[in-house]
């Protein structure tokens, strides 16, 4: 019943857009690397083209968002769609509108949209042009650096072996 509720809920959105493709495997070259990306929601009409990402929660609020868009780099999700799609038509992937859709998954189910502000968005695309060119560069050389670190550091939150202890959460600086 839950899973049924929070479809419903971005049903409800999404089935007030203009036809849409869903799940579309999109592909094209850039910055010397085939690219392909698969929107949750890939609108093209007379406006252009406008994708839309679905994320489901059980926090609907903006710090449990910023919090996950930080941890799985939502901007180089924006980035990379929009620059593929962007590639694919032969448009600056700047002009084409990325929004993420919160979809509440516990009642009321409510479903709130976000997007990156247009600075953050310049910010991203520069950034996944440099891994696009690194990466054609590694094909090309076929040497494969890592600037990954090889020591891997226990947290002390990781310790805790009880349920009942409280973790106590801080906002990065």
């Amino acid at each position: 019943e839950r899973v049924k509720r929070t479809v419903d809920a971005a049903w409800n959105v999404f089935k007030g857009f203009p036809p849409y493709q869903s799940e579309q495997v999109i592909q094209a070259e850039s910055y010397g690397v085939r690219i392909k990306a698969k929107p949750d929601i890939y609108v093209l009409d007379c406006n252009g083209p406008a994708l839309h990402d679905l994320k489901v929660s059980d926090q609907i609020g903006d710090r449990a968002f910023v919090r996950s868009a930080r941890e799985y780099r939502y901007w180089l999700q924006d980035a990379h769609y929009c620059g593929t799609v962007g590639a694919a038509l032969g448009i600056n992937p700047l002009q084409i509108p990325f929004r993420f859709w919160t979809v509440e998954s516990v009642p009321p189910y409510r479903v709130h949209w976000r997007e990156y502000d247009e600075l953050s968005r310049q910010k991203a695309h520069d950034e996944w042009r440099l891994i696009l060119e690194s990466y054609a560069e590694a094909l090309e050389s076929d040497i494969w650096e890592s600037a990954r670190s090889n020591t891997i550091t226990v947290r002390d939150w990781e310790l805790r072996h009880s349920d009942t202890e409280e973790v106590v959460w801080t906002e990065a600086a």
